[in-house]
């Protein structure tokens, strides 16, 4: 059948009442398992246009929006944890790096926070502060061995340094680079 999609016959405006009754009640996917399977085959052969029109304008979301927990609280809590772990892990120069991970394993609750990141702005916040780069690090472990060093009265040499941070020629960062090269 060829339509007008100007002047639809009374079958097309029929079947397009039925239809939106249908969306009304159940929403476009749920309809057709619903009792409109017909009516939808129908339309789709003969006003497909107007169907897939129809169909965009009173789509129903699917998800379900979880209100079990408050993730304005749980980002103040999850913060307030991760402070206090930064204020523990401060004083220990000697510890791995301090990157984002290395905070949700302290945290305990890893996959909970990972996975709602886009909830937890104020975590994010943190994180993006907070957390240490490679190149962190490096200076970091340098410092430590030049604080060894001298602890030892033993010379700064850049070879030493290097050995004692666990750093190579190949492996140190530019900024890590510019550090050693200004302490020694």
């Amino acid at each position: 059948m060829d339509f007008s999609e100007d002047n639809p016959s009374q079958e097309i405006l029929d079947m397009r009442s039925s239809w939106e009754a249908f969306l009304k009640e159940f929403g476009a996917k749920k309809a057709r398992s619903s009792g409109g399977a017909a009516i939808y085959a129908w339309l789709y052969r003969n006003d497909r246009a107007w169907l897939m029109k129809i169909n965009g304008q009173l789509r129903r979301s699917s998800r379900s929006e979880n209100k079990r927990v408050d993730w304005g609280k749980r980002d103040q809590n999850v913060l307030s944890k991760l402070q206090h772990i930064q204020q523990r892990a401060i004083a220990d120069l000697e510890g791995p790096r301090r990157s984002r991970n290395w905070y949700l394993d302290q945290l305990g609750a890893k996959a909970t926070v990972e996975t709602n990141l886009y909830k937890l702005p104020l975590t994010v916040k943190f994180f993006e502060n907070y957390c240490e780069s490679v190149s962190d690090y490096q200076i970091r472990r340098i410092a430590v061995a030049i604080r060894q060093l001298d602890a030892d009265c033993e010379p700064k040499r850049r070879w030493k340094i290097l050995r004692s941070a666990g750093l190579s020629d190949e492996r140190i960062r530019v900024e890590a680079e510019l550090y050693l090269k200004e302490v020694r």
